[in-house]
């Protein structure tokens, strides 16, 4: 989580960006304390809201950001990707290397990736879609696509199905 307060920290001052944090983990308080001291302009934390709350809140971003610890050491695919996918939202994954979700986004141009930590990779990314808000719209349908692609029930079952006939 310090990744992420240090991108809070670097675009501060940016008056077009809003940062939206949704989670109530176990470094919730940690960043509550952080958001209370630095009292930023451009950011919220939200400790947790309902199913249906979330999705509505989720509808009203324009990108959808995932967080991954560097330190894993095989990989991981967070489950908040689907919404993101579901209301047609590009992503911007931040992650450890040995998780393919950032490259499975670039190849499938529904998001771009940096390796968390990677302060600079990440902030060109930000101003990328604040500067191209065309491409908000195109990823987002692509990542719409691939999930219907690849992500549904039909999809699964058909895979598992493979293995057994």
């Amino acid at each position: 989580m310090d990744f992420l307060l240090d991108i809070l920290s670097t675009n501060k001052d940016k008056n077009n960006c809003f940062f939206l944090i949704v989670g109530s983990g176990t470094e919730f308080i940690k960043i509550k304390n952080w958001f209370d001291k630095n009292r930023i302009m451009n950011a919220l934390l939200v400790q947790k809201l309902p199913k249906d709350e979330y999705d509505a809140l989720v509808n009203a971003c324009d990108v959808g950001l995932i967080f991954l610890d560097p330190r894993f050491t095989i990989p991981n695919y967070p489950s908040r990707l689907l919404p993101y996918l579901e209301k047609k939202m590009p992503v911007l994954a931040s992650t450890d290397v040995n998780t393919d979700i950032g490259k499975i986004a670039e190849e499938n141009k529904y998001g771009f990736w940096c390796k968390n930590g990677d302060l600079e990779k990440f902030n060109y990314y930000v101003d990328y879609y604040i500067n191209n808000p065309h491409i908000i719209h195109e990823m987002g349908h692509n990542g719409y696509s691939f999930l219907h692609d690849n992500y549904t029930v039909n999809h699964t079952y058909n895979i598992i199905i493979k293995h057994f006939v």
